[in-house]
């Protein structure tokens, strides 16, 4: 079977619905909708699914365009769902991710974080 957004989300959800927030196929296909998500497109994602949903944005734009993803912790976010995407390193470079505590101005940013943040 193909890792699609899709497969996984019903692979999840059988298995761990927990994880992807309880996330259905039919509602994260409307999501995508709702947001009128497009190849070429510059999104602001919060995902809280495990990279469900920022894997699903991915698929769907044919990794064109920008997504930001903001998370909580000092540390890279946990994206287990597009590790097993496939996406190579050129695909995952329309992704970055930022932290909320940025926008703190004494905030420092550590200098070991593994992506950094590139506006275009």
């Amino acid at each position: 079977m193909a890792p699609t957004a899709n497969n996984i989300t019903n692979h999840n959800a059988a298995r761990s619905p927990q994880s992807i927030l309880h996330l259905r196929e039919d509602t994260l296909s409307q999501l995508l909708v709702s947001a009128n998500i497009r190849p070429g497109g510059r999104y602001l994602v919060v995902d809280d699914t495990g990279g469900l949903v920022t894997a699903a944005m991915m698929e769907r734009m044919g990794c064109e365009g920008r997504i930001m993803t903001f998370t909580e912790n000092d540390s890279p976010p946990a994206w287990g769902v597009l590790g097993i995407m496939n996406f190579n390193e050129r695909e995952m470079d329309c992704v970055r991710w930022l932290n909320w505590m940025e926008a703190d101005e004494a905030y420092q940013r550590r200098t070991s974080d593994l992506r950094a943040v590139r506006l275009c």
